[in-house]
């Protein structure tokens, strides 16, 4: 999966309120329940220090029903409703009468008083209860690492299963060193940091459950200040990084070069594939590997790896099958 339609994210700075809200799994007469959702959101956002301006967007996009209508009508929509009017206390609010049928759920991200970008998703957020309360984020980053997993839930095809499975298979050959001594791939988020920095993911893999999807790591404005150690200002442009999750730092720097992403579940997987890869739940395949350079080993872009072409459109690494 391209990430550009999350391009919107990352142009900006934050911090940002991220949304994940399943529709109503009943007749909800007058959207009395809805709109209770709607005001425990902005409610919830402000207990975690949101912008009263946010909260009147993120309010005004939820509660008019202006997000859903637009998801409704095409999946990805950046800038939908842009700045809003309306009031985050829960007064009456216009209904978006004679709408489009709602989705099964959608993901919403604003920042400094607009809702930057609204998102379908196939399936409601796991867990979601139309009378519980919607996960909602005020952090430095936009949480995008559970909307990956969710947008992976749409009918998918048999190729996009093959391509899962092919990138495991790619996976599994890049943590071996090469004759030369190369190492393809990155399996710890410690070398996943290192490749994030220097533009080398190619291709990014994420296990929903792993333990690392949830590690805090620290990161600055750009896409590629990442560190393991918030004192490691040499990484991270300033005196005042950020905390975010791994999952959601390594998605930004992963869009920012137009890397792959995958989510990675164990029906996509050939037969035979170990359990519990990527380890700890993130792994990237690089452009370069380790013990070499873009100069000495030929950088590779997504259509393939330096080495013979193996008949299958992609290009295995020097030195291996």
């Amino acid at each position: 999966m391209r990430l550009g339609f999350l391009s919107p994210l990352f142009d900006r700075p934050g911090p940002w309120a991220s949304v994940y809200l399943g529709a109503p799994a009943a007749p909800d007469p007058g959207r009395s329940r809805h709109r209770a959702r709607v005001d425990d959101v902005c409610a919830r956002l402000l207990r975690q220090g949101a912008d009263p301006a946010t909260c009147r967007a993120v309010h005004h996009a939820l509660a008019d029903g202006v997000a859903v209508a637009a998801t409704a009508a095409g999946e990805t929509v950046p800038g939908a409703v842009g700045n809003a009017e309306g009031s985050a206390d829960g007064s009456p609010d216009a209904d978006a009468e004679g709408s489009a049928p709602a989705p099964p759920g959608l993901a919403l991200f604003a920042a400094h008083g607009e809702v930057v970008l609204v998102r379908a998703l196939a399936a409601p957020p796991p867990g979601d209860d139309p009378d519980a309360p919607a996960r909602a984020h005020w952090e430095a980053l936009p949480r995008t690492g559970p909307l990956l997993e969710l947008l992976a839930h749409h009918p998918r095809g048999v190729r996009a299963r093959q391509h899962a499975a092919t990138l495991m298979d790619r996976f599994l050959a890049g943590r071996l060193p090469t004759d030369n001594g190369h190492v393809w791939a990155a399996d710890n988020v410690h070398s996943l940091v290192d490749a994030a920095r220097e533009g080398r993911i190619d291709a990014l893999l994420i296990r929903p459950g792993g333990a690392d999807v949830h590690r805090e790591v620290w990161v600055g404005e750009s896409p590629d200040q990442l560190a393991i150690d918030p004192g490691d200002a040499e990484h991270l442009g300033g005196p005042h990084p950020f905390s975010a999750r791994a999952s959601d730092a390594l998605l930004r720097a992963a869009a920012a070069t137009g890397a792959d992403t995958v989510c990675v579940h164990p029906g996509e997987l050939a037969p035979g594939t170990p359990a519990g890869l990527p380890p700890g739940g993130l792994g990237a395949l690089l452009r370069w590997p380790y013990g070499g350079t873009p100069a000495t080993t030929g950088a590779r872009g997504a259509a393939g790896w330096a080495g013979e072409d193996r008949g299958d459109g992609l290009r295995a690494p020097a030195g291996r099958p």
